[in-house]
């Protein structure tokens, strides 16, 4: 069957829709089994009444109460169809050889909504986002009968944005368009993040009766999966233990790989990682101390020999790094060819991973040189250029709508030296979805190119029920390290405007300042007055956030995953903070906490309120275990980063064929004009004074010129 294929609209990057996905008899004989089947057809979709009918198959995304799991027969629940019509359809979706696939990848669908829409009812499908914290980023619609004209439009209310003009007033910026009976809409990227869709008008069906089915994948924990498997014997959803599905897809869309196309080295499969870092983590330190060990702990899950390299001085936070990973440490010195090939000749590595752009700034070009194909991976951490920006506004004075907007454009030096990072390296791993779709959507890194990979935590979650209750609580907390200048900038803005306000109306309560590193100023902000200690460094986070009621985290910029609040959501501690603490942990309409304006009043009754409102913190409580589990558990996380690394590997070769941008930015005549004019500046200098050598040493690093 021919399919046709269009990029529907190029306003909409990540919408496609082909043509033709199925014939006229298939779709007949899937209604009439759909009609037939269980489970009944109802005016009811996951809780909420419609104007149309619905049934479900496979797993489920319930948003009252909001949660994720698995069919149950005992409630007339459905798995997914493993035979017939349907299930060809499903399998349909990850054939290799069709032109979907390119975009798909390795898509497998655990759920599907089958929607049926008759003329009669004068059906609405009202302007939406799918939900994108409970679902992976592809959403497939499979018209069956009857076609339609679907409404997108950019804006309203998001887990990315802040409140804008609802779009369903925005008529002048709406883009309709048309979907024909039998075709395979895909919505991923900006498309399925940016864009609301819907069918809001019933003139809009221009039909009688119109069915789609709706397939996603629901991101579900590993123990749900488990127990399944120990259930089942087997297999559930339908899926024959398929992974995670990473999506593939990208605006253009112009290469199809398939798994077969190995990059072949002598070194063969991943077997030996080096990671190069400025700094030696430390998980009791900050929140990239527990990203970097995690990504350690993968590696070493999978067979990976792992050496660090950091060019930090070694000391004790080296030596607790080498002792409780179980790794080598070495340092290597900045522009210092012999340090740095001594240490790659040591890690003979097929895995070059990047602990920052600044590290990769530093020595990606030695890797390139002299392991040219060793896979070189970036690990953002956060968007550093975002950061700093916003950073700048905030000593400038700006208001903190204005710090919100704010994006990094071409004239941030930080962010062209992130960017010329990220597009050197073969794979990036972005904390958040918030950060990669910035480097997707605003500054055009190609989707295959930079995946997320979040926040993990090695030991065990404590559960709900052991956790300590409110009435054993008392007194307010603050965590982070003084070093990083958004922990600074909170904890001063803290005391100095908001806390003075909790005090006047709960004067009995304490604010305790936790923190590695501080200076004489920071220690100087204790003020027993208003009931604010200074403690310094926490010995025991677990403990001291286990005796707190409240974590309060101002935030006045960041970017990132702010690991003090996941750390909170670990401890039953509930949490207190700005929109910004709020990015990576499910955005504002999501976080499992108390979200305030950056405004020291509005933030200080939060605070009041939430500190004396037991049942409203016993909710907050809940949410956030099980927000914290599903998202941060060592074991789901470790498998996704695992699937991304090795599936990189496999197909380097042809994707350094595609990536042009990374290509030209290793071309040495990128670069040759400039050192070239330097080197002659130079030597012309040293040829004008008398006596002097006409010859100069050819100079080793980028440093050693400026």
């Amino acid at each position: 069957m021919a399919h046709k294929t269009d990029t529907v609209n190029a306003s909409i990057p990540g919408l496609f829709l082909w043509e033709d996905f199925c014939t006229q008899d298939e779709a007949t004989e899937i209604v009439d089994f759909l009609d037939a089947c269980r489970p009944p057809w109802s005016y009811e979709q996951f809780g909420v009444k419609t104007s149309y009918r619905s049934k479900h198959f496979g797993a489920l995304a319930l948003l009252r109460p909001r949660s994720v799991r698995l069919p149950d027969a005992s409630l007339g629940e459905v798995d997914l169809p493993t035979t017939g019509a349907f299930a060809d359809l499903c399998s349909r979706l990850h054939d290799k050889k069709q032109p979907w696939h390119r975009c798909l990848g390795n898509f497998r669908p655990n759920e599907a909504n089958v929607n049926d829409y008759q003329y009669e009812d004068k059906p609405q499908l009202h302007m939406h986002w799918d939900d994108r914290g409970a679902y992976d980023e592809c959403i497939c619609s499979i018209s069956l009968l009857g076609a339609a004209t679907m409404s997108f439009c950019k804006g309203g209310r998001s887990n990315l944005s802040t409140t804008v003009p609802s779009c369903e007033a925005q008529d002048q910026n709406r883009v309709r368009v048309h979907i024909p009976a039998r075709s395979l809409l895909l919505l991923s990227g900006a498309a399925r993040y940016e864009w609301q869709h819907g069918i809001p008008n019933p003139e809009d069906f221009s039909c009688e009766r119109r069915v789609s089915i709706i397939f996603r994948r629901v991101r579900l924990p590993n123990r749900v999966l488990a127990d399944a498997t120990r259930d089942q014997g087997g297999s559930h959803c339908g899926l024959n233990g398929a992974s995670p599905a990473t999506c593939t897809c990208n605006s253009s869309a112009s290469v199809n790989v398939d798994d077969e196309n190995h990059y072949s080295t002598k070194s063969g499969d991943l077997g030996a990682a080096l990671i190069i870092s400025t700094n030696w983590p430390d998980p009791d330190a900050s929140a990239a101390g527990h990203v970097t060990c995690a990504r350690i702990a993968c590696l070493k899950a999978h067979g990976v020999q792992v050496l660090f390299a950091s060019s930090n001085r070694p000391g004790t936070a080296m030596n607790k790094l080498a002792s409780s990973m179980g790794i080598e440490c070495i340092r290597i010195v900045m522009n210092n060819h012999d340090s740095v090939n001594a240490a790659l000749k040591r890690a003979n590595p097929q895995l070059v991973l990047f602990d920052g752009f600044n590290a990769e700034e530093r020595f990606s070009h030695y890797v390139h040189a002299a392991f040219p194909h060793a896979m070189r991976v970036l690990d953002m951490q956060d968007f550093h250029a975002l950061r700093l920006g916003r950073e700048q506004l905030v000593e400038a004075g700006a208001q903190p709508f204005q710090v919100a907007q704010y994006m990094p454009n071409a004239e941030s030096d930080d962010l062209l030296r992130e960017l010329a990072a990220v597009h050197r390296c073969d794979e990036v791993l972005a904390i958040s979805e918030e950060e990669q779709l910035l480097l997707v959507n605003r500054y055009g890194i190609p989707l295959t190119k930079v995946h997320v990979a979040p926040l993990s935590y090695l030991s065990p979650f404590i559960s709900s029920s052991q956790m300590q209750k409110f009435e054993h609580r008392q007194h307010v907390m603050f965590i982070g390290n003084w070093r990083h200048k958004p922990n600074r900038d909170c904890a001063q803005w803290l005391v100095r405007e908001v806390w003075p306000h909790v005090h006047a109306i709960l004067p009995e309560i304490e604010l305790r300042i936790y923190g590695s590193s501080p200076t004489g100023e920071d220690m100087a902000l204790t003020n027993k007055d208003i009931g604010v200690t200074v403690c310094g460094f926490c010995k025991s986070v677990s403990n001291t956030m286990q005796k707190h009621r409240l974590l309060v985290a101002p935030l006045r910029y960041g970017a990132g995953v702010k690991g003090k609040l996941a750390d909170a959501m670990r401890y039953g501690l509930v949490t207190v903070t700005t929109p910004f603490g709020t990015e990576g942990l499910g955005g504002e309409s999501h976080f499992p906490g108390v979200v305030a304006a950056v405004d020291a009043q509005e933030f200080a009754s939060a605070v009041v309120q939430v500190y004396a409102d037991e049942a409203r913190w016993n909710a907050y409580q809940h949410q956030a275990a099980n927000f914290v589990e599903q998202n941060f558990a060592f074991s789901s996380n470790s498998k996704h980063l695992w699937d991304i690394l090795s599936s990189r590997w496999k197909t380097l070769s042809t994707k350094r064929l595609d990536d042009t941008m990374g290509q030209l930015l290793w071309h040495a005549s990128t670069r040759y004009t400039e050192w070239k004019a330097k080197y002659l500046e130079v030597k012309q200098e040293l040829s004008s004074v008398r006596g002097a050598p006409h010859t100069i040493t050819k100079a080793k690093s980028q440093s050693e010129l400026d």
